[in-house]
């Protein structure tokens, strides 16, 4: 269901890139068939500079909660108490 990514990086296209836009829906695509009673979270299909993104968002979470409880096979409620539980909000960052 969900693609593995084997390396990190960005792509370093413009957001007005062609290439870039095929792949975003093209991803889009792939999810939302998959996951029809849901729009699919902005930061799923998308990256950072990096690539490597260590948090996402509360709804891509919830996005992934049924696919992590038949991989792991949780009742989808426990799973989604559990992304409940581990939403942290949002900090400032003095500069």
């Amino acid at each position: 269901m969900y693609k593995r990514q084997t390396s990190s990086g960005a792509s370093n296209y413009a957001a007005s890139n062609q290439k870039l836009i095929s792949r975003i829906d093209g991803d889009v695509a792939h999810y939302a068939a998959e996951n029809k009673d849901q729009p699919v979270p902005i930061d799923l299909v998308t990256a950072s500079g990096s690539g490597l993104d260590p948090d996402i968002s509360p709804a891509a979470a919830m996005f992934q909660a049924a696919h992590v409880a038949n991989a792991r096979r949780l009742p989808l409620e426990t799973v989604r108490t559990l992304v409940q539980h581990h939403i942290q909000g949002l900090s400032l960052i003095h500069i």
